[in-house]
Order: C-alpha cells, then sequence, then structure tokens
C-alpha cells in the first residue's frame, strides 16, 4: 500500500526520501477506551519502529490508549470548534488564536467528560453531513488548518483516514498535497445506521458519492471488506485487507503444558455492540 520504499530510520527531515511519511489521522472517542484509537496507537508505534515516519494525529478529541501514546499533543477538528461551528456561523470566522485555545487537549478532555451525547449518533446527525461534506461543509477553516499544517509542518508522502466518515477531506488533501489518500473502514456504519433521518439517508448519498475520490480503502478482514464496498457502493477491488495485528512484547510464545483434567478455557474481551 505504501507508494516509496521504507527505510531503517525514521528520522528523516520533511522533504526527505529516506523514509515514508505517513499522516495517520485517528479519531479521539471523547474520553473513552476506544479499540480503533488502541489499534490505530498501536500500530503506529509499529511502524515507527520499522522506520517509518508517521504522524498519528488525533482529531476530535485526544486519544486514550492502554499502552504509552504515540500521537501529537496537538489535535485537530478540535471537537469544541466543530460543534461551535456547526452550531454559528460566528464562530466558524473566530481567529486562529482563539480556536487554538479551544483545541488544547486538557480543555477537550475536561469538557467531554462531562457531555454525555458527545459521541451519541441520534444529536449529531447535522454534524455527521457538514463534516462529509469536507470543503462544502462547516468546518471547512478545521480542514483548511489540518491541510496547511500537514503541508507545510509535515509533508506526507501517504495519508490515512481513520474511517468513512472523513471522506470529505479527501479532495483538499489529494488536491492540496498532492499524495494518496486510504481510508480505514472501523464499525462506522452501526454509528451512521442510528442516525435520525433526514440525516441518515443524506449521509449515505455523499458516502456513496466521497467514496470515489479515495485511492483505496483498507478494511481489517474479507467478510468486512464485502459489506463496506456494499455498503458504500464501491469496487470490491478498491479494498485491501490488512488483518489487525497484536504486540506481542512481554509474550514470548511459548506453548503451556495442557492440562487433561480441567477444559481448555479461551478468555475473550469485545465491546457491547449491535454487531
Amino acid at each position: 500500500l505504501l507508494p516509496v520504499p521504507v527505510s531503517s530510520t525514521a528520522s528523516s527531515p520533511p522533504g526527505s526520501s529516506t523514509a515514508v511519511r505517513l499522516a495517520y489521522l485517528a479519531a479521539g472517542a471523547g474520553g473513552m477506551y476506544c479499540g480503533s484509537c488502541i489499534h490505530d496507537n498501536t500500530l503506529s508505534a509499529a511502524l515507527q519502529r520499522q522506520g517509518l515516519d508517521v504522524a498519528l494525529i488525533p482529531l476530535y478529541t485526544p486519544l486514550r490508549t492502554d499502552e504509552d501514546s504515540v500521537s501529537l499533543e496537538r489535535v485537530f477538528y478540535g471537537g469544541i470548534n466543530v460543534f461551535l461551528e456547526q452550531k454559528s456561523s460566528l464562530f466558524r470566522h473566530l481567529p486562529r488564536g482563539l480556536t487554538r485555545v479551544l483545541d488544547r487537549p486538557d480543555l477537550l478532555r475536561w469538557v467531554t467528560s462531562r457531555w454525555s451525547s458527545a459521541t451519541d449518533a441520534r444529536d449529531l446527525g447535522a454534524l455527521t453531513v457538514s463534516v462529509l461534506q469536507g470543503e462544502d461543509g462547516h468546518q471547512r477553516k478545521e480542514l483548511d488548518d489540518l491541510v496547511t499544517w500537514l503541508g507545510r509542518e509535515f509533508r506526507p508522502d501517504l495519508v490515512q483516514l481513520p474511517n468513512s466518515m472523513f471522506l470529505g477531506m479527501t479532495r483538499q488533501l489529494q488536491r492540496d498535497l498532492g499524495v494518496p489518500v486510504l481510508c480505514e473502514v472501523a464499525g462506522e456504519e452501526i454509528f451512521l445506521d442510528q442516525l435520525i433521518e433526514p440525516f441518515r439517508s443524506q449521509a449515505r448519498r455523499i458516502l456513496s458519492e466521497r467514496a470515489r475520490d479515495v485511492d483505496g480503502f483498507v478494511a481489517p478482514c474479507h467478510f468486512y471488506a464485502d459489506a463496506m464496498a456494499d455498503y458504500l457502493q464501491v469496487s470490491r477491488d478498491h479494498f485491501h485487507v490488512v488483518p489487525l495485528g497484536l504486540q506481542l512484547q512481554g509474550h514470548d510464545g511459548s506453548p503451556q503444558p495442557a492440562r487433561a483434567e480441567e477444559p481448555f478455557r479461551i478468555g475473550f474481551l469485545a465491546r457491547i455492540c449491535p454487531q
């Protein structure tokens, strides 16, 4: 999936060809433990160890992980600004200095810890549609800030979106940065199907339009790739299957001797979810 070869170091300056520069966008979950956030952090750390120059970039809120976070301290598309820009045109023209204050990670953590509907699909229909509209949505200033920072400060070879609800970013990223854009699919259809009308129908229509812009999708298994190709109404050939990985540090992998007197037990941890 990577357009340039990988080197043995990840310390090259912007513009260097010695290491792939991957802008890995990850959507925070408002202070909750989120499987996607944990996966994105673990994968980014592993890619960094292999020599890729990876910037794990939080969107909406800081990431909460179960390991040392490798994400940037800065948050783009900060949840406070995104919400206020949706509610009033006044906030779409705030000075950059003020919007940066509202994007402070500690402030975002404090607000989302007290706002129970921060991730409730029933309350976020209009906002979801607006973000999907990208450069045509109410959060255009947030998209401009992200693209400007990427172009000036990081200069990626490749950008990966956290899920299809961010497909609205694709056109401007491709146009202004001139790099491929991939999109991970990570269970977002569960959230989208909980939107109330007319926002659910609007979101589905925009999704099918914007899905044609991205250079490829990344799915964790063939079953889900098939399902999301149908959901997004794009060719299955547009999907790459990359199985989820595990952090094996601390596990030597040595098999344990079987105890015939006891049944074999498997522990399985999963979220409570409509799936």
